[in-house]
């Protein structure tokens, strides 16, 4: 019941409409918005603190859409993860940032909404560290690739977010070869450069594993620096952290090897 209305009330918010929010809440629900411009951080309250922040909303962005995709029932709360996209009024600036709503419920009505831009804060605020730790492992390793598949690369982000004696080993050309550190990284960027040309990688999912490793799902696409053939291969990187740090990643051009290597596949 409890996770149909925080569906409900999250459409409503969407649609800007206060009566069918009021319908969904207490008369002195306290809302404690992460992001919606001039009240940022701030806390406001009944149904006047719902119209303040649709107003501060209207005043500061073009667009503004809370996309919840997972939804967690816990109990007398309900968890919800997502993104917010917008664009900014004036600037035009466009906005896709991860998003979390935390819906405290009080006899059927949501008595305190808490929004968070930080999917880990807000599973550590719900009271799930396990998976808060998880979570954060994900962001760091999307941010890592990212960074590391910029061009020209953001070094950075990755001396931030790679251990200085990462280990990178690799089935692109020589399976199994293995490249040490930053200037491995560097050499692996050559590597890719002298074999293709225009190319780019394309992150399908980042599947968390449930241990210190990440499992990313990535796509090639670029074509032969000598025969100009396009190319289009799927392929996977099994990565482990430690310390909020990229130590060791492995690569397969076989996602099943991947797959088998974490235990999610015969």
């Amino acid at each position: 019941m409890n996770v149909e209305i925080a569906r409900r009330a999250n459409d409503a918010f969407n649609r800007r409409d206060v009566d069918a929010l009021m319908e969904f809440a207490t008369p002195d629900i306290e809302l404690i918005s992460a992001m919606s411009g001039t009240v940022a951080g701030g806390s406001l309250r009944g149904r006047e603190g719902i119209e303040a922040l649709f107003a501060d909303i209207r005043d500061t962005w073009e667009e503004h859409r809370m996309v919840i995709e997972e939804i967690r029932d816990l109990g007398e709360r309900v968890l919800g993860l997502g993104r917010l996209e917008g664009r900014g009024r004036g600037s035009g600036v466009s906005v896709d940032v991860p998003l979390a709503v935390i819906s405290d419920f009080r006899r059927g009505k949501v008595w305190r909404t808490r929004s968070y831009l930080d999917h880990g804060e807000a599973l550590r605020a719900a009271g799930l560290e396990d998976e808060a730790m998880s979570q954060e492992n994900v962001e760091i390793v999307r941010r890592a690739i990212a960074a590391s598949t910029a061009k020209p690369p953001d070094f950075a982000t990755v001396k931030a977010l790679y251990h200085p004696d990462h280990v990178l080993t690799s089935d692109w050309g020589v399976e199994g070869q293995t490249y040490l550190g930053v200037p491995g990284f560097l050499e692996a960027m050559a590597d890719l450069d002298a074999a293709w040309q225009d190319w780019h990688q394309e992150v399908e999912d980042v599947i968390d594993t449930g241990s210190d490793q990440v499992l990313v799902l990535v796509r090639l696409k670029a074509r032969g620096r000598e025969s100009g053939a396009p190319v289009d291969q799927p392929w996977a990187m099994l990565i482990t952290l430690r310390d909020a740090k990229l130590v060791a990643s492995r690569t397969y051009l076989d996602r099943d090897r991947a797959l088998k290597a974490i235990g999610l596949a015969e």
